[in-house]
């Protein structure tokens, strides 16, 4: 394999890096959600202001919304649980009192599971501005998922209406899948007000603009700047610790010893990830534990740390879920067909964290459990079926399960990278991805503006497109 890669980046590196077409920089222009809601046991309700201008070269006459709490009725067909489970208590997003502009809207829930909300709107010209808004109520499942009762605490994801990312002049519409993260959103503004029983406390994304206890209620505020995604956590337990980590106010939330240190682990990542790719995109960065299926989940300024992860693997979680601030957060790219572009960096940058901060054995233990995960896939995918799938871009809805998407969208990337790596040098490597954040901030990527970024583009496409032999 290393002769290979050897001769294969160094035909790659006489090849011209193209200025591939790929990288979707932010417009400087970005959507603003308002949002006042009210929880109260198993229910979330209240309503949606979601200001806009048309992206599209083209006049349009509806605007679409992802209704994700659908993926967690009865009757879906997409669920949020991983294949072999079930999922035993229901969820779901009814919608109301659509305004477009101040006036009433028509609209309509389509989608194979009702995930997709269109509101009929007038016509709206290339660039010209719009609002509309709309009221919610969304039950929560008890479960141990983005949305979801665990008994514990509340996790708050998944529970409002999120606008369909406009690209090449249509609607992208999500569809839930039980492997991987299947959302592809740009970045918007928030403005989030929610009023929550007084004994609970709340841990969000955004930075808090005002609390204020009313009986037995507390309405918090908070306000997002050029957030990919919100959501939040609720519990009556929360231990809270927080500290200021180069002007960014970090937060934990969890019991007193998790507090401690995961409280350690994300100020490591912050100061290193900052040092090492650029400025972090928010103000305000909180950790939570709680219960969640799988090992962590990634939001603007929040991230979710499954209760089940310990030891060495909750230090892994933490430290992989802030790189995703990063490459998910602040460079954003569609996570439903090209998936292994953030977990494979957001695991590329773990790697580096632990390579350097004195704890190299740990990182070259991650790449050689990666490598052996990756191998084991492929080995199993020629005894059963004589072939194993190893591309790397395609659609969650193609994977089996959990076993082939994490050799495919964390293990190989990180081989991949790790290579890369080897050839160039790891501060060029660096310096590159650096260059990545710094120039698609709040925008997005796909492979072509990954290569593009950062050249061997023989290499790379050997890994993306299921060629090279590892």
């Amino acid at each position: 394999m290393k002769k290979f890669i050897a001769a294969l980046l160094f035909i790659s590196a006489l090849l011209p890096v193209f200025a591939f077409s790929g990288c979707k920089r932010s417009s400087g222009y970005f959507p603003k959600y308002t949002i006042n809601a009210v929880y109260t046991e198993n229910k979330i309700e209240g309503t949606l202001e979601y200001e806009f201008k048309n992206p599209s070269d083209k006049p349009i006459d509806a605007i679409k919304f992802n209704l994700y709490a659908n993926a967690y009725s009865e009757k879906a067909k997409n669920r949020p649980v991983p294949y072999g489970s079930e999922l035993k208590n229901f969820g779901g997003t009814e919608i109301s009192d659509c305004l477009f502009c101040g006036s009433p809207a028509e609209f309509s829930v389509t989608g194979e599971d009702g995930n997709v909300l269109e509101i009929k709107t007038a016509e709206i010209p290339p660039n010209g501005s719009a609002k509309v808004s709309l009221s919610f109520s969304t039950v929560i499942p008890a479960a141990d998922l983005r949305l979801g009762d665990t008994g514990e605490t509340v996790n708050l994801g998944d529970f409002f209406p999120v606008a369909c990312k406009a690209e090449n002049g249509e609607f992208i519409e999500c569809e839930y899948s039980p492997v991987g993260d299947p959302y592809y959103s740009g970045c918007s503004d928030y403005d989030v007000t929610i009023t929550v029983p007084s004994e609970y406390v709340a841990a969000s994304s955004g930075s808090p603009v005002s609390s204020e206890t009313k009986g037995a209620a507390t309405v918090y505020r908070y306000s997002l700047k050029k957030g990919r995604d919100f959501a939040l956590c609720l519990s009556k337990n929360f231990t809270v610790k927080s500290e200021q980590v180069g002007g960014i106010t970090l937060n934990v939330y969890g019991d007193a010893e998790f507090s401690e240190r995961a409280l350690s682990a994300a100020r490591s990542a912050l100061r290193y990830f900052s040092s090492a790719f650029g400025k972090f995109p928010y103000e305000t960065m909180s950790v939570v534990k709680t219960g969640f299926l799988q090992g962590g989940m990634e939001y603007s300024g929040l991230c979710f740390i499954s209760d089940s992860a310990e030891g060495e693997k909750e230090e892994l979680t933490v430290v992989h879920e802030i790189a995703h601030e990063w490459w998910h957060c602040g460079v954003g790219n569609d996570q439903i067909n090209e998936a292994y572009i953030d977990e494979g960096l957001a695991e590329y940058s773990s790697y580096l964290y632990f390579a350097e901060n004195g704890n190299a054995e740990r990182a070259e233990e991650i790449l050689n459990r990666a490598t052996a995960a990756y191998k084991a896939y492929f080995d199993v995918g020629k005894i059963l079926r004589g072939e194993a799938n190893t591309v790397m871009n395609r659609p969650l809805s193609s994977f089996s399960g959990d076993y082939e998407y994490v050799a495919i969208a964390y293990a190989k990337p990180l081989i991949m990278f790790t290579e890369y790596e080897k050839t160039i040098g790891r501060n060029k490597a660096k310096r590159r991805l650096s260059a990545l954040y710094k120039d698609n901030l709040y925008g997005e990527i796909n492979s072509d503006a990954l290569i593009s970024a950062l050249g061997y583009p023989e290499f790379f496409r050997s890994y993306i497109d299921g060629k090279v032999i590892i």
